[in-house]
């Protein structure tokens, strides 16, 4: 991550299941799109409106999507084989009443859609957002069709996605298929950016490995071998021990 520093507070008023890591790197994403002007922003997998914070403050950011189809559980490969994620309470009005209480939240700006990526026509999303984070439902195949829904709806952007180590597979697949330059960030976020090179260098500590590793085709490969890796890391800290 660059030097800079991010006021990470910003998340605080509203639950979010994202670590402090995580949220500095989706504020580094923000505040990447809107050095180059007003932003729209897309999300998907909402849940309580945590992650939507942030835009919804920005005076710099014009449009807010919040795509969810708001279950009362889902699969989840962060958890034991057959278990599902529970969302107690999980519904767009819950998550508006917590977002109207947030001091300074520009609620016009707004647009709320209960269904699932595959229910909706990219053609029916008017806004261009230049930043799409993916946080819904925890598979491969899911984290691979919000992805291709994200680029039919903005071939440009930039598609964060949470908890790369549980969606790797679906994130590799993805840059197979679609393209794109893939960085890992801060905590648990993946980048793909559409439409550009190497603009997050500076979150990188080794830039030049993922300008190697975008160039082979093999950027992807490290979301899906994060798993392994910290299976690996976890292994050699019990031998030191």
């Amino acid at each position: 991550m660059s030097h800079e520093t991010y006021d990470i507070r910003v998340f605080d008023r509203i639950e979010s299941q994202t670590t402090d890591g995580d949220r500095e790197s989706l504020l580094f994403l923000k505040e990447l799109v809107a050095s180059a002007g007003t932003y729209a922003y897309l999300e998907i997998g909402s849940h309580l409106g945590g992650s939507l914070q942030p835009h919804l403050l920005d005076e710099r950011c014009t449009a807010v999507i919040s795509i969810d189809r708001r279950p009362a559980s889902q699969p989840d490969k962060r958890l034991s084989d057959g278990q599902r994620h529970v969302y107690e309470g999980n519904s767009t009005a819950r998550m508006r009443s917590l977002l109207a209480q947030l001091p300074g939240a520009d609620l016009t700006k707004l647009t709320t859609i209960d269904a699932d990526t595959q229910a909706i026509d990219p053609e029916s999303i008017t806004e261009r957002p230049a930043l799409c984070f993916i946080d819904g439902e925890h598979t491969d195949l899911a984290a691979l069709r919000d992805a291709l829904f994200c680029a039919a709806v903005a071939p440009r952007s930039i598609i964060a996605f949470h908890d790369r180590g549980a969606v790797g597979r679906g994130i590799s697949a993805f840059m197979r298929v679609r393209g794109g330059y893939g960085n890992p960030l801060p905590d648990t976020i993946w980048s793909v950016d559409l439409g550009g090179r190497r603009r997050l260098d500076k979150a990188q500590r080794r830039p030049w490995l993922w300008h190697a590793a975008n160039a082979v085709g093999l950027a992807g490969e490290g979301a899906a071998l994060t798993p392994l890796l910290w299976s690996a890391a976890r292994a050699l800290r019990r031998r030191g021990s």
